[in-house]
């Protein structure tokens, strides 16, 4: 092999180790990240949150479903039979 060759080998293999330590990088921030989102106007029921810290997006639903129990009283009373 000539030394051009093996410069360039060595040269390219630096490189693509820097990448994947730039990719294991942001993957690990985004794991560790405390999101503060960003929500956007209501579109059809949902909206756009995006993460003012890592910039990743997620739907928010901005709709009342009848199925949650906010707002519902406990009924405390016992069916004596």
């Amino acid at each position: 092999m000539n030394i051009k060759y093996k410069m360039k080998e060595r040269v390219r293999r630096i490189l693509l180790k820097k990448e994947e330590l730039k990719n294991k990088e942001r993957e690990s921030k985004e794991l560790e990240c405390v999101h503060y989102w960003r929500i956007g106007p209501i579109q059809n029921g949902l909206s756009v949150g995006i993460c003012k810290k890592c910039n990743e997006s997620k739907e928010f639903q901005n709709t009342f479903l009848e199925s949650h129990s906010w707002g519902k009283k406990k009924d405390n009373t016992k069916n004596d039979q």
